[in-house]
């Protein structure tokens, strides 16, 4: 990681995983990615199952309720692919605040 905290161009992110039901949602994080390979999982148990046999370097996990299992997914997902960098994707306007607080935890 360069000290600005970003990683090299050489060595930039090309592979992640999205995790997410929603197809609309993996189109658009398809066309946003790029040239990048990118693997699909519709589950939180999917994704985890396709890590174990995968190893991809960001894994982008829509967000869904409860968030409460957020963070419990996160742990699985560090678990299995430590140097993951997750990102999680939260809904507009459809959690409360026990959820958002669960999924910052």
């Amino acid at each position: 990681v360069s000290p600005a905290g970003r990683r090299p161009a050489s060595q930039a992110v090309r592979t992640v995983l999205l995790v997410s039901p929603d197809e609309a949602l993996r189109a658009q994080l398809v066309r946003a990615l790029g040239d990048r390979s990118v693997f699909f999982a519709a589950s939180d148990d999917e994704a985890l199952k396709t890590l174990r046999v995968t190893q991809v370097e960001a894994i982008v996990k829509d967000a869904v309720a409860p968030l409460r299992e957020v963070p419990r997914f996160i742990a699985r997902a560090r678990h299995v692919c430590p140097s993951a960098v997750v990102i999680c994707v939260l809904p507009a306007g459809e959690s409360s605040e026990d959820d958002e607080s669960a999924a910052e935890a």
